[in-house]
């Protein structure tokens, strides 16, 4: 459903790894003000545009140095947990949602924790989850359904699950 392509790019200061994937669905505006706050939590896109020829969104940005949250890991270190915290309440002060917190999309950086994958996110309410999403692969919020609503309420079931604490 969608490619994702680590790729080296040609800068002036020489070769740099970057990411390139292709999606059907991308929030920028939501990437942009992770990957733009003062403290990052999300890789700083080069390039993120809906190309008409490839009727997908092309999104490039920077490769990054982590490592992954495991399948059956929670998050222990209070830094950690902090940093996850600040991004979904960054998120959600502008009535965002991210839609799919998973250990998949939550790297760690040294003291911080960057999201990857946009796809699902969108204003709280009219995000929806996609078609194709499997309901009984892993634990998902109760009311999560093909083609429903992402609600705040479902980033926050989530963030328990990953760390053990609640949200608020």
């Amino acid at each position: 459903m969608k490619a994702v392509f680590v790729a080296e790019a040609k800068r002036r200061s020489g070769i740099e790894k970057a990411v390139v994937k292709f999606a059907y669905t991308y929030n920028r505006e939501a990437h942009e003000l992770l990957a733009n706050a003062e403290t990052s939590q999300a890789p700083r896109l080069r390039y993120c545009a809906f190309e008409p020829s490839v009727s997908m969104w092309v999104v490039i940005m920077d490769y990054v140095e982590s490592s992954e949250v495991g399948v059956d890991d929670v998050l222990k270190e209070s830094i950690h947990i902090k940093s996850l915290r600040a991004a979904l309440d960054k998120l959600h002060s502008r009535g965002l949602v991210f839609g799919d917190l998973r250990p998949l999309n939550v790297l760690i950086m040294g003291d911080k924790v960057m999201l990857i994958e946009f796809d699902w996110c969108g204003k709280a309410g009219q995000a929806r989850y996609p078609s194709d999403i499997m309901l009984g692969a892993e634990s998902r919020h109760p009311e999560v359904e093909r083609g429903g609503p992402i609600d705040q309420a479902h980033d926050e079931y989530h963030f328990n699950k990953l760390t053990s604490h609640k949200l608020r």
